[in-house]
């Protein structure tokens, strides 16, 4: 089971103290999503990953972290209105506004999993599919920098991204780049199997680590 407690914090920014949920403890059972997104129960703690300040709207993961934004930052409209995307969930808005302040930082880690985390907030609100693909977009150039900056050989980079072109309909993008990829374990093997024979289907559904083991089975 997850435990929550609420807390007062002082934010950094504008030193206004609210209650903000935290997460005290969490379990996971299952397989994985093909990228990445914790089983339950753990997947359904997401509320308690990312702290908004109700009277500045600074976004960090605890908001009494001190973090270098200018605070004039949080009034921008890009900012406000998260770059126009008309985002429905409020807990994807948290995230996106979370990703932009880590790429304000050139912390292009924390930006790819703050706008990851809002594509699977999306995820989870009907009618927001349109805006889940956007976000994945978003998180594509992200991982790309990613892997030709800081892991060009990491597999499992590699594969997180073929999983963001299939969930994002780059279906011909995933054909092309990945018909010749070989990784270096076999459950990755046949992993970027089934996300080639998914490609070739049309089908962006979401998928377990299990459910592409399954396949070859």
């Amino acid at each position: 089971m997850s435990r929550f407690t609420e807390i007062e914090l002082k934010c950094a920014m504008c030193k206004k103290t609210s209650r903000q949920r935290v997460l005290l403890s969490t379990s996971c059972f299952g397989s994985p999503d093909l990228d990445l997104r914790p089983a339950p129960l753990q997947r359904h703690t997401m509320s308690a990953w990312a702290q908004e300040c109700p009277g500045c709207g600074y976004v960090a993961a605890s908001i009494n972290d001190e973090s270098g934004v200018e605070p004039g930052r949080l009034g921008r409209e890009d900012y406000v209105t998260c770059s126009g995307l008309g985002l429905g969930s409020g807990l994807a808005e948290r995230f996106y506004r979370q990703y932009l302040l880590a790429l304000d930082a050139g912390d292009i880690e924390q930006a790819f999993s703050a706008i990851l985390h809002a594509a699977w907030a999306c995820d989870d609100k009907a009618g927001e599919g349109e805006n889940a693909v956007k976000c994945r977009k978003i998180a594509l150039v992200l991982i790309d920098r990613l892997i030709e900056e800081k892991a060009p050989h990491n597999d499992s980079l590699r594969l997180q991204r073929a999983d963001l072109l299939r969930r994002a309909g780059e279906f011909g993008l995933l054909l092309e780049q990945y018909k010749d990829a070989v990784f270096h374990s076999e459950l990755h093997n046949r992993i970027i199997a089934f996300q080639l024979r998914k490609a070739k289907m049309g089908d962006a559904r979401r998928y377990t680590v299990r459910s592409a083991e399954r396949d070859a089975e």
